[in-house]
Order: structure tokens, then C-alpha cells, then sequence
């Protein structure tokens, strides 16, 4: 059934001239004029688009065939079975309004459509300002819950115009911008335009040149409930953006109370001991996070020391991942030790850490302890007949 759904999206939207159909000798004439009603239907309805997306005509001014095609588009949307843009490339520009209506019901667009040009208005003008050519992917996805902008050549001057239009969207909830040439300037612009945003739940900024210093102290500032009110962030990805201990440090240190975040991902960085320090109170006192990912960094024999010493009476963390982490063998003992008492922990990733066969004794003694612990990876290590 859900199969044929867009197929009758097209015949109501964009169907053939009945007459025509005739000439070609297809369907009763009953079913001639049914589709000629529709078709009907759907030219008053085409004649008024322009002026309804325009804000210049009410939507409920378009009649009966704007309910058939919206109540299609309530049971497609619940389906998840209809790509918003596919069908607007497709000249279907009809179900594009259909959908705005269908946001708005849900509270995710404002009806009147003034956020919407507000919005847009800033991101084009900012760019102006900086002799930025504003981009027409990111006029668009400024409009949607989930921003996807990833490998879109922003630069420093577009993630500014980007920064600045966030201060007053209230739609977007996850942004991806992943692989956009973002520095230390751009990092930091972002996100001290982020700092007045209150809806903003999942951000993406991995395979960027980096926050440096500037970018990470201005992260902090909107991750911190000492400098923010209220923190919306739930997830965050920074996968190589070539952060460094004391980045890591600062990072850290401001998510020490923060009650917002649960999933933070900072693997192929180049954090050591220096951040492995900050992380034994983050430990102690974050009660929220339940994702972490330290994979691909430098964390060595010492780290290992303070994270698993950090861990040992954690309850909230669920899922970490160590792996290609140079813990050594000595290392990974910590780790095995920290599991006799950590009772929160459900799946430990500390695969091509260089473990060997003591630490998977300590490992062996500490599992007929632990009854909370799922998953344990060990896989790429030189184990040992005897581990």
C-alpha cells in the first residue's frame, strides 16, 4: 500500500490533460472525469501557489483541493516515505506548500512565515556583508529541522552568515556541518552565534582544520551552565578537528556540570594526558553523558590511569570507546581493574590498544564480578595464548 502513495501524489498533482488521455484511448469515462476534476483542482490550485509561498494569500483560500492533497501529505509524512525535495526538483511545488502547512501544525514552522523570511534575510545579508556568495543549499536547509550542510565549502565567511541567522532560528535542531573549512575564526563565529540559539540539540562540525584555542574556549561557553543559562546540546561530534590536549582540557572542564549533553564524539584528535587530567572530575560529577568516543588519539599508559580511576564510580556512562589508543599493556589493567567496581558501564571498546595477557587476567577476575557490562571489545591485540 505505502508503495503506491507517490505514484497518486503525481496523478493528483501533475496529472496529463484528460483529453489527452482520451486521444490515447486509456480508462472509462467515468475515470476521465474523475481525473479531469483533478485536474481541474489542480490548476486553480497552481494559479494561487505563487502568491500563497509569497505570504500574499491565505492558505485556507485554496480550497478542496489543497485538503485532498494535504491530508495525502499528513499520512506520507508519518511514513516517512516522501523526500520534501525530490518531489520540488520534480516541479511539484504544490506538496512543498502542503508540507510548510504540515510543519506548522506540528509547531516546527511559524504559519505567517515571518521567522522564515527573517531567517533568510540575515544569512543573505551577512553574506553580503562579507563578500560571501550566499549559498542556495544553505537558504534552504536554514528552513529545516535537521540542517544538513556537510561538504559544502562554507568557509569562514559563510559558517559567519550561518552563525549569525541561527541566533534567530527557532527550526533548526540539527545542524551538519562536517568538512567545510572551518578554522579557528569560523569556529568561533559559529558559535558565539549559537549562543542565543535555545532549540539547537545536535551539532556536527568533524573534518574541520580545527576550533584552536579561540574556537574552543567559545565552545565551552555554550556547553557551560556557568556561562550559559541553560545548555540545549544533546549531541556533539568533533571527529579530527585537530584538537589538542589543553583544547581537550578546556572541553571537558566546561562539561564537568553540564546537564544537557549524552553523546560526545572527539576521536582521531590529538588528545593526551593533559586531557585525561580534567576528565577524573568530569567523571566524578557529569551525570548525564552516556556516549563517549576517545578513539584515535594520543591517551597512553598514564591516561589510562586517569580515565579508569575517573570511571570507577561513574554510573552514567554506558558506551566507551578507547580503541587505537597506545594504553599498552599496563595500561589496559586499569581498565580491567575499574570494572570490578563500576557498575554503569555496558559496552568498552579497547580494541588495537596493545593488550596483552595480564590485562586480560585482570579482565578474566573482574567479569565474574561485573553483572552490568555487555559488550567488550578486545579485538587487534596481541593477547597471548594465556589472555
Amino acid at each position: 500500500m505505502m508503495g503506491a502513495t507517490p505514484g497518486r501524489a503525481r496523478r493528483v498533482i501533475r496529472e496529463q490533460n484528460p483529453k489527452k488521455m482520451l486521444k490515447q484511448g486509456g480508462g472509462s469515462s467515468r475515470q476521465l472525469m474523475d481525473q479531469d476534476r483533478k485536474y481541474n483542482a489542480n490548476k486553480y490550485l497552481s494559479a494561487m501557489v505563487t502568491g500563497t509561498l509569497h505570504g500574499d494569500v491565505r492558505v485556507e483560500m485554496l480550497g478542496n483541493a489543497a485538503k485532498n492533497i494535504q491530508s495525502w501529505a499528513e499520512q506520507s509524512y508519518q511514513s516517512h516515505n516522501v523526500s520534501r525535495w525530490n518531489r520540488v526538483k520534480m516541479g511539484e511545488v504544490e506538496l512543498d506548500l502542503v508540507d510548510r502547512r504540515h510543519r506548522a501544525m506540528d509547531g516546527r514552522l511559524i504559519t505567517d512565515q515571518s521567522e522564515t523570511a527573517a531567517v533568510t534575510r540575515v544569512y543573505i545579508e551577512s553574506c553580503r556583508t562579507n563578500g560571501v556568495v550566499p549559498h542556495t543549499r544553505a537558504v534552504r536547509e536554514l528552513l529545516m529541522e535537521k540542517c544538513d550542510l556537510q561538504h559544502a565549502a562554507l568557509g569562514r565567511g559563510g559558517v559567519l552568515a550561518i552563525g549569525l541567522a541561527m541566533q534567530i532560528n527557532t527550526t533548526v535542531t540539527m545542524l551538519d556541518l562536517r568538512d567545510n573549512g572551518i578554522d579557528e575564526m569560523g569556529f568561533k563565529a559559529l558559535l558565539v552565534g549559537l549562543m542565543d540559539n535555545a532549540c539547537l540539540k545536535v551539532l556536527d562540525l568533524s573534518y574541520n582544520p580545527g576550533p584552536g584555542r579561540l574556537g574552543t574556549a567559545a565552545l565551552a561557553n555554550i556547553l557551560d551552565p556557568y556561562k550559559r543559562k541553560v545548555p540545549t546540546i544533546q549531541e556533539l561530534r568533533l571527529v579530527q578537528c585537530n584538537m589538542n590536549g589543553a583544547q581537550g582540557a578546556t572541553l571537558f572542564t566546561a562539561l564537568t556540570n553540564n546537564r544537557s549533553l549524552e553523546v560526545l564524539n572527539v576521536s582521531r584528535n590529538g588528545m593526551g594526558i593533559e586531557t585525561a587530567r580534567s576528565m577524573l572530575d568530569f567523571f566524578e560529577q557529569n551525570v548525564t553523558l552516556r556516549s563517549l568516543d576517545l578513539s584515535h588519539n594520543v591517551f597512553k599508559e598514564s591516561s589510562a590511569k586517569e580515565i579508569a580511576g575517573g570511571l570507577r564510580q561513574n554510573m552514567s556512562l554506558k558506551h566507551l570507546v578507547m580503541s587505537h589508543n597506545g594504553l599498552e599493556d599496563a595500561g589496559c589493567v586499569f581498565f580491567g581493574e575499574m570494572l570490578r567496581d563500576n557498575a554503569g558501564m555496558e559496552v568498552l571498546d579497547l580494541g588495537a590498544t596493545r593488550m596483552g595477557s595480564a590485562a586480560a587476567l585482570v579482565f578474566a577476575d573482574s567479569l565474574q564480578r561485573n553483572s552490568t557490562l555487555l559488550q567488550l571489545h578486545l579485538d587487534h591485540n596481541p593477547l597471548g595464548e594465556k589472555g
